[in-house]
């Protein structure tokens, strides 16, 4: 396969969009909701100072969720010629006619009114592999000056969604984004460092490389200390995937039914008054989607309120059982922050650690939102309010809810994070508990 010069979704919108037509107009079920998809990638891939890998994936799809009642069956192709649509929409209307009803089916969606949302930028758009093999050359060659090794990726995506449904709903949206990720390695020493930008322009993967570099110098001849309860300042990737974690278990319904961590919390004080945490598709910090999988807008969302929680998230189906506005799930969580420097919330530490990022988070109570991993490429010693040394990781054993009943400070904030796009701060945290160490 020939490596495309830039990354132009083969499908375009007018394509997209007529796609959707012709699969409602052939649909006879009672409802029917169609999604057409396209994107292309580009990911360039180094390790050793050296690029191992170049990755181009182009790809377009078409779905359709169809019912009969309260039953429903979905069904989707990557063939878009005449022949292929009706064979996708006979497969829906029978795998509908086959599924046992669905209670919580919620009708297809009329018309909505979605917030705007900057998410597509010409320069992501047309980007190219030579420009990424430039930038990751570029990034190797500051490590390698410096004695390192370095490897990571530098990706960029271009993406399509159009929608439409029986009911009237006609929705089309576009997204670009760019994320270079850079871990330099010492003989016994890492640091990372991350930049993401909608608009390639923005991107700054000189500073990243040159943050991973300086981390990964200061990381050798890690000592080691005790694991216990520390107090510790986490950079923004760090707070941002435990955050992440309280996004993706915040769901109403399991909360209402008793089987979550956030039972009976809505309304309670669950944090300290400087954690404030909400979902905006429009910030221009993070922008996102304005529309969900099934075409309902995405609306504004203020979480947690100077520490109050003010809402879990609600389906359409459990808005409606319950009365409460929709929420959905997040979108991007927005966690405010302060103009406070990362020097500065250091220099309120007498005795405590630096922490760059974690990994390997899983579960240990799910019910009590209790977690566990590792940190990873960076963890430093705090005395006396300065950095005195590296330190081999720690294992932890913490809930994201007992966290934010402990945070002393917040510092700036970054975009950050993968999956979910997370605007978080650095933050002071007291009593964050670790319960083993690790030998690297």
């Amino acid at each position: 396969m020939s490596i495309p010069d830039s990354q132009n979704v083969t499908l375009s919108q007018d394509q997209a969009e007529a796609a959707v037509e012709k699969v409602l107009s052939l649909c006879q079920a009672d409802q029917a909701e169609v999604t057409c998809h396209g994107f292309s990638r580009g990911s360039t891939r180094y390790a050793n100072n050296v690029i191992i890998q170049n990755l181009a994936r182009t790809e377009a799809t078409v779905s359709l969720k169809a019912a009969f009642g309260q039953r429903a069956g979905r069904a989707s192709t990557s063939d878009f010629s005449p022949a292929a649509l009706e064979r996708l929409v006979r497969r829906a209307e029978e795998i509908a006619r086959l599924s046992e009803p669905d209670p919580e089916l919620m009708p297809a969606l009329p018309t909505q009114q979605y917030l705007d949302a900057p998410t597509h930028f010409a320069s992501t758009a047309a980007a190219t592999p030579a420009q990424r093999a430039d930038a990751v050359k570029e990034a190797a060659d500051h490590c390698e000056a410096k004695g390192l090794r370095a490897a990571g990726s530098y990706t960029t995506e271009n993406s399509l969604v159009a929608m439409g449904s029986s009911a009237g709903l006609r929705a089309c949206h576009r997204e670009t984004s760019a994320r270079f990720l850079c871990t330099a390695l010492s003989s016994n020493g890492s640091g990372w460092a991350e930049s993401n930008a909608r608009d390639l322009a923005l991107l700054d993967y000189r500073g990243a490389a040159a943050r991973a570099a300086e981390k990964a110098l200061a990381a050798e001849n890690p000592g080691s200390v005790k694991p216990r309860p520390y107090t510790v300042v986490m950079e923004p990737a760090a707070i941002a995937e435990l955050i992440e974690w309280s996004g993706y278990t915040m769901d109403a319904k399991e909360a209402d039914e008793g089987t979550s961590a956030w039972s009976d919390l809505q309304g309670q004080q669950i944090g300290t008054p400087l954690v404030t945490l909400r979902s905006d598709p429009s910030d221009p910090r993070c922008p996102v989607s304005p529309f969900f999988g099934d075409g309902m807008a995405a609306p504004k969302v203020d979480w947690i309120t100077q520490g109050k929680l003010n809402t879990l998230a609600y389906s359409r189906y459990w808005a409606e059982q319950k009365g409460r506005p929709f929420t959905g799930r997040p979108t991007n969580l927005i966690m405010e922050g302060g103009d406070t420097s990362l020097g500065d919330l250091i220099s309120q530490v007498e005795d405590g650690l630096l922490i760059t990022r974690f990994w390997y988070i899983r579960f240990v109570e799910p019910k009590k939102l209790l977690l566990t991993g590792m940190t990873r490429d960076g963890l430093f010693r705090i005395e006396g309010g300065k950095v005195t040394g590296a330190v081999t990781n720690l294992r932890f054993n913490e809930s994201p809810l007992r966290m934010l009943q402990r945070i002393r400070a917040v510092g700036q904030s970054t975009v950050t994070g993968e999956g979910m796009n997370v605007l978080a701060p650095a933050v002071l945290v007291d009593d964050f508990n670790f319960s083993s160490g690790t030998s690297f």
